[in-house]
């Protein structure tokens, strides 16, 4: 039983998938291609992270409407 229970939890290689890309710590990935009209979305971000209150900010939204695009859009600004 224990002989199974450790080949249950051991990786298998065929499973593993594809090979992570690492980049340096810090690093953002690069976008596919530039971020076009969305210069008002990302002014706002940042006019709230400038009022001074602001020390989270968080984007809401349904999925696939570019939360994260905008997001990594203005980290990298």
């Amino acid at each position: 039983m224990q002989q199974l229970h450790r080949a249950m939890l051991a990786p298998e290689p065929a499973l593993a998938g594809p090979a992570r890309v690492s980049r340096p710590r810090g690093t953002l990935p690069v976008p596919p291609n530039r971020t076009i009209g969305r210069a008002a979305e990302i002014g706002a971000i940042v006019d709230r992270l400038r009022a001074g209150s602001v020390r989270l900010l968080t984007l809401t939204g349904r999925g696939g409407v570019g939360k994260t695009r905008l997001a990594r859009e203005r980290a990298r600004g």
